[in-house]
């Protein structure tokens, strides 16, 4: 089954409202606990049943649903289908339409927040600090030819802002903060089809064009820079190793292949004659090989960068160490490895429809996931 099959029952659950006002944002207290229940997972879907709508849900460890939320859609438009939601330490923020902010804490309480300069005609992505205090906003203007980004950092409740960056050939959408830096996503203004190698969980045809294989629409890796000046400090996966997956404190992982990228770049391990090289991209930017096992086709780093899930050399799941040609360590389970909540719990795919789990290392429960939908975050967010 491919991603652009996936039906509409793989969709997270439900719960939004409240209309959004200026005061709704003093209701937020600027830096919140970490959520009682350890780290949460971010499901997100389309409705099930109602086109104009997504929904998103917070996930424990044993796979059932502490909060969940519904929205609007962002107006249909011709421009790429960027990401509608960012996690801090405490709570989840997403898109009500084109402009209203709101937010879902672990306790289930939904507020809104504010209102961002997206329109029928503005697409706008977001992120906010980890702290909940400041925002980066990108909005592509499609009213002009070519479409016009303007990107810029300000206080979450409103006020000193700047504008850090302008481009019309360029286009770049924050994704993330770490370490006091802006994460961004690099990608096209236009959907362009993503790869068709080998599955992208992270696409839903209710929700847009299927562009990449990772929840941000990033198809030319990413940038770290610096949010007061926007100056570059660091670039990931921008190369022939494209980077797949979610983020999170290790970095990203990155796949490279004879298709449609050509040869493999040749290091150590990455022979030139080897189909498929698994590799890490760290928050420097420096390469890790992973595995060259042709069989290993997809993969997950957990967060501290010391093992890797991979399908399907041994017919499932199984842990791989870095540097180590085959080093397989340890069978875990079937399915295909999406993205590790933390280093002890693995979300996967069974590849039939619901059967997302999630895979618990210590003790090897195998739980389903009980919020239809593909994982995009976590709170506390996992980057930072």
């Amino acid at each position: 089954m491919t991603s652009r099959s996936i039906p509409v029952t793989l969709t997270a659950a439900v719960l939004l409202l409240s209309a959004c006002s200026p005061a709704a944002s003093t209701r937020l207290s600027p830096v919140a606990a970490a959520p009682a229940d350890g780290v949460l997972a971010v499901f997100l879907a389309p409705a099930s049943g109602d086109p104009s709508h997504y929904v998103v849900s917070l996930v424990r460890t044993n796979g059932s649903v502490a909060a969940r939320a519904q929205a609007a859609l962002r107006t249909k438009d011709p421009g790429t289908p960027l990401p509608m939601v960012s996690a801090s330490s405490s709570r989840l923020y997403f898109l009500d339409g084109d402009s209203r902010l709101k937010t879902l804490s672990p306790d289930g309480k939904i507020a809104a927040v504010r209102n961002i300069s997206g329109d029928s005609n503005v697409r706008v992505a977001f992120a906010v600090s980890p702290d909940d205090r400041r925002i980066a906003i990108s909005a592509i203007d499609y009213s002009a030819v070519p479409p016009l980004l303007r990107l810029s950092v300000e206080d979450l409740k409103g006020g000193n802002r700047a504008e850090i960056r302008s481009s019309s050939s360029q286009f770049a959408w924050p994704v993330a903060w770490r370490q006091g830096m802006l994460v961004l996503a690099v990608g096209d203004a236009f959907p362009v089809d993503a790869p068709e190698e080998p599955e992208h969980p992270w696409c839903a045809p209710e929700l847009g064009p299927c562009v990449a294989d990772n929840p941000y629409a990033q198809t030319h890796g990413y940038e770290v820079i610096d949010p007061s000046s926007g100056a570059t400090r660091v670039t990931l996966a921008s190369g022939q190793c494209r980077g797949v997956g979610l983020l999170n404190r290790a970095g990203v992982l990155c796949r490279e292949g004879r298709a449609p990228g050509g040869l493999v770049t040749p290091t150590t391990e990455c022979r030139p004659d080897i189909t498929t090289c698994q590799r890490l991209v760290d928050w420097r930017g420096n390469l890790t090989d992973w595995t060259t096992l042709v069989l290993v086709w997809i993969g997950a780093i957990n967060p501290s960068g010391t093992g890797m899930a991979g399908c399907c050399n041994r017919g499932g799941l199984a842990i791989y160490d870095a540097q180590k040609v085959g080093g397989f360590e340890r069978q875990l389970t079937e399915g295909v490895p999406l993205w590790w909540m933390d280093d002890n719990h693995l979300v996967h795919d069974l590849l039939r429809p619901g059967n997302l789990h999630i895979f618990t290392l210590e003790i090897g429960p195998d739980v389903t996931v009980q919020a239809p939908g593909f994982p995009v975050a976590s709170i506390p967010t996992g980057v930072s």
